[in-house]
Parts: structure tokens; sequence; C-alpha cells
């Protein structure tokens, strides 16, 4: 499998200019109240994996594809009508895919973006989740 603590050392500051960059114990916390003065901010958390078949030529292997998520939180509190949060969260995507696509983790293949989504809309900061896939080749 593959260290989340490297994907957040590859995403932490100086590297780009997210204000916090944590792990999934410390999105529990803040997700009642965001810290203004530290956002944008992004949390990498585990979503899930999926195995290829299992294959025994010689040794056993396997691939497996690896999920995680990098959680955002942009300021939403300067425009009643999203325009500016919504344009942080399109240059924040940008800065952290810029990092992220291509990488190789240590063990793993290269990292491929998989989609996002809006976690939650809310007065304090606006959420979303982008999914990332590395291929992992398993063996004893």
């Amino acid at each position: 499998m593959i260290r989340l603590s490297s994907i957040v050392a590859r995403l932490a500051p100086p590297a780009t200019t997210l204000a916090l960059v944590e792990g999934v114990a410390e999105l529990r916390a803040v997700r009642q109240a965001p810290p203004a003065h530290l956002l944008p901010a992004a949390w990498v958390v585990p979503v899930g994996d999926a195995a290829g078949p299992a294959r025994a030529v010689n040794a056993p292997r396997q691939t497996v594809s690896v999920t995680f998520g990098v959680v955002l939180a942009v300021s939403d509190r300067s425009d009643p009508r999203g325009g500016a949060s919504a344009d942080a969260l399109t240059d924040v995507r940008h800065m952290v895919l810029g990092r992220l696509l291509g990488w190789t983790p240590d063990g793993a293949g290269a990292c491929a973006f998989a989609g996002g989504e809006v976690l939650e809309l809310e007065t304090a900061a606006l959420w979303w989740i982008d999914r990332y896939t590395v291929p992992l080749h398993l063996r004893p």
C-alpha cells in the first residue's frame, strides 16, 4: 500500500501555496469549524482500493489500484455569490493536480486523476474532494 504521509509531504508548503496540509485524523477535527486563517487547506484521505486478478507464474503477484482523496477547503466568506471561492478552488485544484499527476510514490506506479466533487457548501468554506489512483504491483 502507499503511505499517505508521502502525499502530505508532496503537497506541503513551500511546494504549494496551501496554508495547511494534513491527514485524515486532523480533518475530522476541523470539519466542524474550518480555520479561516489557514485556508486554502488540504487533507489527504484513504478512499479505497480495487484488486485485479491474482496471477501465479513462478511467484504470486497481483495488481491493486489504490485510490486516495485530497479534500480541499477554500474560504467562502468574501463573496456571497460564490464566484471568488469557485475561482480559488479551481486554482488550488490545478496546483494540487500539478504536484500529483504522473508522480510516482515509493513502490507504486504513477498517480492518475480519477475525478472530483463537492463535499459541502457552507458559509465559512467550500469543501471539495479530488480522487487519485495509483497502481501497485503486489508480490510476496
